[in-house]
């Protein structure tokens, strides 16, 4: 069999993220979430990883929820295990594990809005309900980001122009 060099370099890079204390259970994308949310707002990560009710403390003191999903189409669920948060911040990762946006949801519009029976609550519906944007990736990030991967894949000047102004397009349409 013919392990793959790729592989041995995911395996370090994790083991790299755990002993950073960057990956803290065997929930990759939930760890980043919670990673993210503690460098770009300052929180307190809950030092009880398998805490039920919220995973931070924000700097006055609330305790947030955080719900990571990479790269979510609207019908992928949310569980709530329990409501004693004061708010929940909703992280979309993109394919890289980078996060390109974060809502903030009080609790309350989260408990009218849940699926009763099983405390699940829709990307769609995280998204409508959301309280405010706390981050998104900016129009300059993107530009960069493009021009980055263009280089990459070796794309002609000329289609990358046509390609950001699309995009661009997309993201002031959405």
């Amino acid at each position: 069999m013919n392990v793959r060099p790729e592989l041995k370099l995911i395996a370090d890079s994790l083991k790299s993220l755990r002993q950073d204390g960057i990956i803290r259970t065997k929930n990759l994308v939930g760890d980043l979430g919670e990673y993210y949310c503690s460098q770009l707002f300052n929180f307190t990560l809950n030092l009880n990883v398998v805490e039920t009710g919220f995973d931070a403390i924000d700097i006055e003191g609330k305790k947030v929820e955080i719900k990571t999903r990479r790269t979510p189409d609207g019908k992928a669920k949310v569980i709530f295990r329990s409501f004693d948060f004061d708010y929940c911040l909703f992280v979309e990762l993109n394919e890289y594990f980078e996060p390109v946006t974060i809502l903030k949801i009080v609790t309350d519009e989260i408990v009218k809005n849940v699926d009763k029976k099983r405390n699940r609550l829709s990307v769609n519906k995280m998204r409508k309900t959301a309280h405010k944007v706390v981050y998104k990736i900016s129009l300059s990030e993107w530009r960069n980001i493009i021009w980055q991967v263009s280089i990459k894949l070796e794309i002609p000047n000329r289609k990358v122009g046509l390609l950001k102004m699309k995009v661009m397009e997309d993201l002031t349409v959405g």
